[in-house]
């Protein structure tokens, strides 16, 4: 999908900080820090306006964040429909530090106590990744 229609798709005007950190995540098959956007991009925005674009894209469905250990937080291009799904599983490479959507596995509802309710879950896996095994 391109840029500008993901932007009209959520009413969102086409600033330069927001067509490039879409642009950012759309050329990448991980997610990616904070740091690791800001040094992508094609012009040195301020970590405010950086962190103010991501919030929105995230609230917006846009993107969603995956926490991993050590309290490092990755961004990555959601899927169309992400929202509506409460289950989203990612890997995480311990060697090179990559964080993949793993799109294709389906995690099972978790069974959780009377009057608790779920809005999302999510599974992450640490390992080694492909590139790395080889």
């Amino acid at each position: 999908m391109k840029t500008e229609s993901i932007l009209d798709q959520h009413n969102l005007s086409k600033t330069p900080c927001r067509v490039d950190i879409i642009n950012t995540l759309t050329s990448v098959d991980v997610a990616l820090t904070e740091n690791q956007i800001k040094k992508n991009l094609k012009f040195d925005y301020d970590r405010a306006t950086i962190f103010r674009t991501l919030k929105t894209f995230s609230e917006k469905g846009i993107i969603h964040c995956v926490p991993v250990e050590g309290n490092e937080v990755y961004y990555a291009i959601s899927k169309p429909n992400y929202k509506q799904t409460l289950s989203h599983a990612h890997f995480h490479c311990n060697s090179c530090g990559g964080v993949y959507c793993l799109n294709s596995i389906s995690i099972a509802e978790p069974q959780l106590p009377e009057g608790f309710s779920a809005n999302k879950y999510e599974l992450t896996i640490n390992g080694c990744c492909k590139k790395c095994n080889e």
